[in-house]
């Protein structure tokens, strides 16, 4: 496993992370509409070839493959899953500022695992190692977008009618949790906030079918240990704020999706982050109990809702 964990680390590298960061703040320290530099495109390239040539490698052996070699030839060769990678990252860097056209104004929640801002009240990098405290909670979250981008591609190799599961199976089977958690600690997540990373990346793949359901994850013991779920007094209660970033995380592939239209569906990202919030306000006024997020279960976060902002009162 060592060559395909290394290459693992080698695109989701603190020095792309920062540089991304870079690329979505303007000379002002304001939000920009980012684009990768044009130096990228070499040596993402490579580095995402070298990746996917070594889950080939020891795939093989570890996974079993449901992929037809017409779909292959079709849909994930190497040339499109590097362009879908490209294209991935160019769509995160647009998100803030499709965000902001749409009067969108993210919770710190939201921006503390998107890449969205750096309004942060806490700060969950210390000691960053790569000298710039400004950017630090940025530098964390496009970590962590990268390797999101890496997981995806590798999934779309593995199985292109079903991506998202065969990224999870790759997650667990190809043991990435260690080196992605290593890559995010590099970057200067401590305590077990690189681990938590890690468990909301696979996360993000393993229940992508329901990406807005808390209720299902806790029979996940990897998804109830990072959304907290523990027992006080005979109840069973979550973590605010763990649940609150694994909400806002999971909804990245659909934002990624609007942001990479050439004309936002305001109406539908209003819809997507008015749901969280509805979400968000149940479990909390359930006083964060397991039970109060089954009742919160029947909101479709992802649907269709002509007026968004009728959702939440006031």
């Amino acid at each position: 496993m060592r060559p395909l964990h290394n290459a693992l680390r080698d695109v989701v590298d603190p020095v792309f992370a920062k540089e991304l960061a870079g690329c979505a703040t303007d000379a002002t320290g304001g939000e920009a509409e980012g684009v990768l530099p044009s130096s990228w495109q070499e040596t993402t390239s490579r580095r995402v070839l070298t990746l996917l040539a070594a889950v080939e490698r020891v795939d093989g052996g570890v996974h079993t493959k449901s992929r037809l070699n017409t779909d292959r030839a079709q849909d994930s060769s190497s040339a499109v899953l590097v362009e879908r990678f490209r294209a991935r990252l160019e769509a995160a860097l647009q998100l803030s500022a499709r965000g902001k056209a749409a009067g969108v104004r993210w919770p710190e929640a939201a921006q503390s695992v998107l890449p969205v801002g750096t309004a942060l009240e806490h700060d969950p990098l210390e000691n960053n190692p790569l000298g710039d405290d400004s950017q630090s909670p940025k530098i964390a979250v496009w970590a962590t977008v990268l390797a999101w981008c890496a997981l995806e591609a590798m999934g779309l190799q593995e199985n292109p009618q079903d991506p998202e599961i065969a990224a999870a199976q790759l997650f667990d089977s190809l043991r990435l949790r260690e080196p992605l958690a290593q890559s995010f600690a590099a970057c200067g997540l401590t305590g077990d906030e690189h681990w938590r990373a890690a468990a909301r990346l696979r996360a993000s793949f393993a229940h992508s079918s329901r990406p807005a359901a808390p209720y299902t994850w806790i029979r996940d013991p990897d998804a109830a240990w990072l959304i907290g779920v523990h027992e006080h007094e005979g109840v069973t209660y979550v973590v605010k704020e763990h649940l609150e970033r694994l909400m806002w995380w999971m909804a990245l592939r659909d934002l990624l999706d609007l942001a990479a239209a050439a004309h936002v569906d305001s109406n539908r990202l209003l819809a997507i982050i008015d749901g969280i919030e509805l979400v968000l306000r149940a479990v909390q006024e359930g006083g964060y109990r397991v039970h109060a997020m089954e009742e919160a279960a029947g909101i479709d976060v992802f649907s269709e809702i002509p007026n968004p902002r009728r959702l939440l009162p006031g």
